[in-house]
């Protein structure tokens, strides 16, 4: 578990590297991609969630992470946000699932193929909870200010 999320923040910063993402941010980032990734391993690995379960938490657990980091370095939430997604990404499933379909393997490839489409919604749906709450603490702001 520990290896895993290790790669992960070391995949996180190769993809920095290759974005040139600021220099100042890589540290908040990495943070963030420690966070995806560790949310993820113990919600599927100690807590036995399933794949979309495990990515929706770790997804609004980050995205969470990245709001509050943006605003105290004054940043846009998608300069820390987009990088730290990087380890909940469904990579894997897609190859998966496009191997099986070269192959033909029609019953492998519907599995992955879902499983993809699970993880994409999970990090969607957790873009969606978060943005509903933080615009909801905002309307409670504004109504008693």
């Amino acid at each position: 578990m520990a290896e895993n999320i290790l790669l992960c923040v070391l995949g996180t910063l190769g993809f920095c590297c290759v974005l040139n993402a600021p220099k100042k941010h890589i540290a908040y980032i990495l943070l963030g991609a420690f966070i995806s990734a560790g949310v993820y391993e113990i919600c599927e690995k100690r807590l036995m969630l399933g794949v979309f379960s495990s990515t929706l938490l770790s997804a609004v657990i980050v995205e969470f992470y990245s709001e509050i980091v943006a605003r105290i370095v004054k940043t846009p939430a998608t300069v820390i946000l987009i990088p730290a997604e990087v380890p909940l990404l469904p990579g894997g499933y897609l190859y998966y699932a496009m191997t099986s379909l070269v192959n033909k393997r029609f019953d492998s490839f519907a599995h992955y193929a879902a499983l993809t489409v699970s993880v994409a919604f999970a990090l969607a749906m957790g873009a969606v909870i978060c943005l509903l709450v933080l615009v909801g603490i905002r309307r409670i702001k504004e109504r008693f200010t």
